[in-house]
């Protein structure tokens, strides 16, 4: 009995030390594999986010688009999604849902049958979508497997549209997007799709493990009793799991030694006390040797646990720490002694709040979960003040009675994949922040983009963490650069304004770092080199301590570079960060180069429509086959067929079969011998027939540029003066033989009309030619800044170079020759007042040399909204050897001035407008035809008006006589008698005397006309001198008495004459009569007009109405009174009070007066209760050719011409002022003090 209870004893010591090793060996062997799984799932984790969200970074650019354009098309969708499937791998396909119905989809081919389908069709999907649109956010689900049989995920994005003004993608629900991605990519990339290579067997399933969740691994590993973690990827919490390959061992393969040496002692210490329970002394002594080896090969597994590279430590319910191993020591810098007793907060874990919390929830955690290691990761600090993260695997520690008496923690450092993981996050921040920058730039207006630059370099500066972010830029030279745009943490001393202009030739090192396109990288100015002393003195001047600066290169060329400074400490840069900026600096290079060019165009814009404004030619661009490439905006009226029915239809599509013909035969023929080809052609628009002179010239071999002018105008005028020389012979042929040689002078001056027509004619084809190889210089000024741009021409003109002149107005207006520049400076007031439609002047400027050079300057001005003229754009032609070719000429021709008088008027008569000259011609014939008959009318008259009393006399006498012989011969002969009874005496004596009274009233009627003819024509006072222009106005309207008294039915037309105290008029007499004839005579037409237009009762209670005042307008009156005290002014004060434009005459001429004080003004009203015009028509009135009466009844130039010889000949001025049914008032105001206009000049 005694032996069997020795035995039992060592058996059981046996197998109690042999147990203690196992259970020992097992927990540091596991926890060893544990504590580096762990650190491998957390980096598995972090390189499946980071490629999710590498993946779904441009497919946030999409949907930041369609978030902005809603309306997005097949079109352009499939332009972004062929990019996104190209460049990032693994994306295989994109679906695009509008509400929750795929409406676009690419590729297309293969996946027809997804369009229309609705993708909350199953519940669970719904519920998934529903819950991706209320948290705004992208979620991903799967796996799936596809029809191929390939397994991958979907990433679900929700789209919210962004309202105008508004927070990017703030606005209302749109669709959805969803984008397909490959398992067998994703695995390849974050390196666990060969599992053989790796000491661990992973698996990833959804978190609540539902079938078919499973994204990689079996279900085997989750059931091998794993380590496990939890990661949330984009919206969706899956869990992560690894057990080594082949199952956790059960003892460690490099410990046999130890293994043998644990049964050896349990085998001795069995034997041991076996023998020592049979023998009692001998078994105390063997107990307390085995104790004493116990305690041996417990200090020996004390030192594996100390040496093992894993941080091991224990707590007491205090958190203070009883257990701190080697490794542990080594890693937080503290030894035993220093650490052991000590509180965890404090030492290794910072005495902060969130420290504390952090304590406390780890101890929450491990006993909410007491059979088990938690897992959970924390900021720790080490002794030397550096912050670590620990992975920490925590399992709560019991006594004997199961109260809770500490906490044994397994720590990993996971610092490594923090840093990583942060960096991740960082990438991601910055490539959304680059999104949005770019999102807010794409289509942003031009003049918004400097603003949303400045904005952009702030968001940067910002999110960079540096204390300044700036944008230099090349300008003129291409080693010259400008700080253009700059943003700078409050604190930091702005130097932009210090930074213009800045030479890159004062800066070598830099220099040749940046034009070789390098990214230059300065962590440390202190470190520059020497070679860098320049440019390290100057950032050191400016306090910078680090600086990054990166390339902007637009089409393979440097313009200029992205730079970011650190001021309040030195800085690094990650080559990803620098991947970025680089991003950045190209999105800017295209904002940049979009506003250069969009403001390029804007101006050629402001250019062609300035230039095109100024034109009323049809320009069409046409290929070979007639069709219509171009159409330019210059006159949509003379168009066959509005814009649309033209554009990109042929000549034979749009015009009859004979004149495309004929048109397209014109087109190849200047196509074939490429020349510019001129012919005429007339065409109906509307209802009116134009005729057109077209200028053909070559553009390419396939193509011409169409130039059409209407000429109408000059065709009608042709034959009106054909008729009118026709007619003009007939009557000349009446006359008698003393006119023949008045005829014969006047066919002549015709026939040299038409002379100087045709090389007038050919003259402006010359100058079409001449156009297009012009030399001439163009200048463009911009009257709000003075600033003046002048091309190289326009220097070389004056012997400069190109940097020798100023972009300022001033460098012209010096150069003005003294005599010129006041009146060039008025005519371009003038025109910018909208005085004169262009402007026209010839004038002498200094070159370098100090001579002087005539220039012939062309410009049409710009004005704004408010009607203020804001830019003028012209050319200028080197016009010196015209100058002294016609200098030349005038001393010739004042040499010969008696033998070419006549040569001298025909060149000045070719100067002059077409509309002028005809208009001219008419009225000279007419003027002569009428001095002619009036001479020849006044003689015979004159004749029979001074005998008319002898005449008188002599019959008296004879009457008297034969009553005489009746007295004395009562009886008279049978023949007297009946010759008596014939003639009936008695009748012829009683009225002789009323014929010979009639016959004195024609002859003084005859007379008048006669006076009124001479005084209307005037052609003895071809100079300026004072005359009555009441005088002027009788002999207007008695010419005109015939029509005054009415025609064909018409009633009288009344004329009231309100004629005030007027002086003589120095003017020039017959053509202000030819302006009262014409505005009259347009009176009389728009009376009769109206009258014609209303009934025979309507006619006669209301008749047609003349009325024409006069009055004088004196200086004071001009200069010092305003609008008001004029219309308040009494009639003894003047004697214009009745006119109701008086201040409208004040507010024409007011501004001429204040410059010419010593003016006085006479005015003339003529009023009509004619049709009346409108504000379109008055505009247009004083245009030469233009005319509202139909073909043949007028020709336009009345007005035209009333306008020259009032304003140019007269210095006067004339308005129109009128209302459709309301009738029409003419001012016409002549200066009375007046002088010939070169003379004001």
């Amino acid at each position: 009995m005694k032996f069997r209870t020795s035995l039992a004893t060592a058996g059981s010591a046996i197998v109690l030390i042999l147990a203690g090793f196992w259970i020992v060996e097992r927990w540091q062997q596991q926890e060893h594999y544990r504590a580096d799984a762990i650190a491998r799932l957390s980096i598995v984790g972090a390189r499946l986010e980071g490629a999710l969200n590498k993946r779904l970074f441009l497919i946030r650019g999409l949907v930041a688009y369609i978030s902005n354009y809603p309306d997005i098309d097949e079109a352009e969708f499939e332009k972004f999604a062929r990019v996104i499937v190209a460049e990032v791998p693994g994306i295989y396909k994109i679906q695009l849902a509008k509400n929750t119905t795929v409406s676009h989809i690419y590729p297309y081919s293969g996946y027809e049958a997804d369009l229309g389908i609705n993708l909350m069709e199953s519940p669970e999907d719904e519920e998934r979508i529903e819950a991706a649109i209320a948290s705004r956010k992208t979620t991903v689900v799967g796996p799936i497997t596809n029809s191929s049989g390939n397994i991958a995920l979907i990433a679900r994005i929700p789209i919210f549209q962004t309202p105008e003004d508004g927070e990017p993608e703030s606005g209302p629900y749109w669709g959805l997007m969803q984008v397909f991605i490959s398992r067998d990519a994703l695995l390849k990339e974050v390196a666990i799709a060969e599992p053989t290579e790796e000491k661990f067997q992973y698996a990833i399933r959804l978190e609540d493990g539902s079938e078919g969740g499973f994204l990689f691994g079996k279900e085997a590993v989750f059931q091998g009793n794993p380590v496990t973690l939890e990661v949330s990827l984009q919206g969706s919490s899956w869990e992560f799991a690894a057990i080594p390959v082949g199952g956790w061992p059960s003892s460690r393969t490099n410990t046999l030694q130890s293994i043998i040496e644990a049964v050896l002692l349990a085998g001795l210490t069995g034997i041991l006390i076996f023998q020592w329970t049979r023998k009692p002394a001998l078994l105390a002594e063997a107990v307390e040797q085995a104790t004493g080896e116990l305690r041996q090969s417990e200090a020996k597994y004390r030192e594996l646990v100390q040496n093992a590279n894993t941080i091991i430590l224990r707590m007491d319910v205090e958190g203070n720490l009883v257990f701190f191993n080697e490794f542990a020591q080594s890693f937080f810098g503290y030894s035993e002694t220093e650490i052991i007793g000590k509180n965890a907060l404090g030492t290794i874990m910072a005495e902060t709040y969130s420290s504390g919390n952090d304590l406390l929830a780890m101890v929450k955690q491990s006993l909410e979960s007491p059979d088990r290691y938690t897992y959970y990761e924390s900021k720790e600090v080490r002794r030397q003040g550096s912050q670590v993260w620990i992975a920490w695997r925590n399992k709560a520690l019991r006594d004997e009675e199961d109260n809770f008496n500490g906490i044994l923690c397994i720590g990993a450092d996971i610092s490594d994949r923090k840093r990583a993981e942060q960096e991740l996050q960082e990438r991601v921040e910055f490539e959304n922040l680059i999104t949005t920058i770019s999102t807010r730039l794409i289509d942003l207006d031009v003049s918004e983009i400097d603003r949303e630059i400045d904005r952009a370099l702030q968001v940067l500066g910002e999110f960079a963490q540096v204390d300044r972010s700036y944008i230099f830029q090349f300008y003129e030279k291409p080693n010259r650069l400008k700080n253009t745009h700059e943003w700078c943490i409050a604190g930091v001393e702005p130097q932009k304004d210090n930074l213009q202009g800045l030479s890159l030739e004062d800066l070598p090192w830099f220099w040749e770092k940046i034009k070789n396109n390098e990214v230059l990288e300065i962590p440390r100015v202190t470190d520059l080199p020497l070679e860098a002393s320049v440019e390290k003195k100057l950032l050191q001047s400016q306090d910078i301590k680090s600086l990054i600066c990166v390339p902007m290169i637009s089409a393979g060329s440097l313009v200029g570079f992205l730079g970011f400074d650190s001021v309040r400490g030195e800085k690094s840069w990650s080559p990803e960060s620098i991947k970025l900026f680089k991003m950045v600096g190209e999105m800017f290079v295209n904002a940049l180069e979009r506003q250069r060019v969009e403001g390029a165009l804007r101006d050629s814009e402001a250019e062609l429509r300035a230039l095109f404004a100024a034109m009323t030619d049809i320009i069409l661009v046409l290929d070979k086959e007639g069709r219509y490439l171009k159409i330019a905006p210059t006159n949509p009226n003379l168009l066959y067929k509005p814009f649309s029915d033209l554009l990109g239809k042929t000549l034979h599509e749009v015009l009859p079969k004979d004149r495309a013909d004929n048109f397209l035969s014109e087109i190849q023929l200047s196509l074939a011998k490429q020349e510019n080809h001129y012919f005429e052609y007339r065409l109906p628009i509307g209802d009116i027939e134009i005729w057109f002179l077209a200028n053909i010239s070559p553009i390419q071999e396939d193509s011409v540029l169409w130039v059409a002018r209407d000429i109408t105008d000059l065709k009608e005028a042709e034959l009106a003066l054909q008729k009118a020389n026709e007619e003009l012979e007939i009557r000349v042929e009446e006359r008698t033989a003393d006119l023949t040689q008045v005829n014969h002078r006047l066919r002549k001056e015709i026939s040299d009309r038409l002379l100087a027509e045709e090389e007038l004619r050919k003259s402006e084809e010359r100058w079409q030619l001449a156009l297009k190889g012009n030399n001439d210089g163009i200048w463009d000024w911009n009257l709000i800044t003075d600033e003046c741009f002048y091309s190289s021409r326009c220097k070389e003109m004056l012997g400069y170079s190109d940097d020798e002149m100023a972009k300022h107005i001033d460098e012209w207006f010096s150069r003005i020759h003294p005599e010129d520049k006041d009146w060039v400076i008025e005519a371009l007031q003038e025109h910018f007042n909208k005085i004169t439609p262009y402007f026209v002047a010839d004038y002498r400027m200094c070159c370098k040399d100090g001579s002087y050079k005539w220039i012939l300057s062309r410009a049409q001005a710009l004005w704004d909204d408010a009607g203020t003229s804001v830019r003028a754009v012209g050319s200028i032609t080197d016009i010196t050897e015209r100058k002294q070719a016609e200098e030349a000429l005038r001393q010739s021709e004042a040499r010969e001035r008696e033998k070419s008088g006549q040569l001298e008027e025909a060149l000045r008569e070719i100067q002059r407008s077409q509309a002028q000259m005809i208009q001219s011609e008419k009225m000279s014939s007419l003027g002569q035809l009428v001095a002619g008959i009036a001479h020849e009318i006044n003689n015979p008259v004159n004749f029979i008006h001074g005998n008319l009393d002898y005449v008188t006399d002599y019959a008296r006498d004879l009457l008297d006589l034969v009553h005489l012989y009746n007295d004395e011969y009562s009886e008279a002969s049978l023949d007297i008698t009946e010759k008596l009874e014939e003639i009936d005496l008695d009748f012829v004596e009683e009225d002789l005397d009323k014929m010979i009274l009639s016959m004195k009233r024609g002859t003084e009627r005859i007379r008048q006309i006669v006076l009124s003819l001479r005084n209307f024509s005037r052609l003895d006072e071809a100079e300026m001198k004072p005359v009555d222009i009441h005088q002027g106005i009788e002999s207007t309207l008695l010419i005109l008495q015939n029509r005054l008294n009415g025609s064909q039915g018409l009633p009288e037309i009344k004329i009231v004459k309100e004629f005030g105290q007027l002086p003589n008029i120095a003017c020039y007499a017959s053509q202000l009569n030819q302006v009262f004839m014409n505005i009259i005579s347009n009176a009389i037409d728009a009376i009769e007009i109206r009258t014609r237009k209303k009934s025979a009762e309507e006619a006669r209670s209301n008749t047609g109405t003349i009325i024409i005042r006069t009055a004088l307008v004196e200086r004071e009156a001009m200069t010092r009174r305003d609008p008001e005290s004029l219309r308040s002014m009494s009639a003894e004060e003047s004697q214009l009070t009745s006119l109701a434009t008086l201040s409208a005459a004040n507010e024409i001429t007011r501004d001429d007066a204040i410059a010419s004080p010593e003016i006085d003004w006479a005015v003339v009203e003529i009023t009509d209760n004619g049709l009346g015009m409108t504000e379109e028509i008055i505009s247009q009135i004083f245009n030469p050719f233009f005319t509202t009466k139909d073909v043949g009844q007028g020709k336009g130039l009345g007005l035209s011409v009333s306008y020259q010889i009032v304003v140019e000949q007269h210095g006067g001025k004339i308005q129109c002022k009128s209302e459709p049914g309301s009738g029409t008032t003419f001012d016409i105001l002549i200066p009375i003090n007046n002088r010939p206009i070169a003379q004001l000049r």
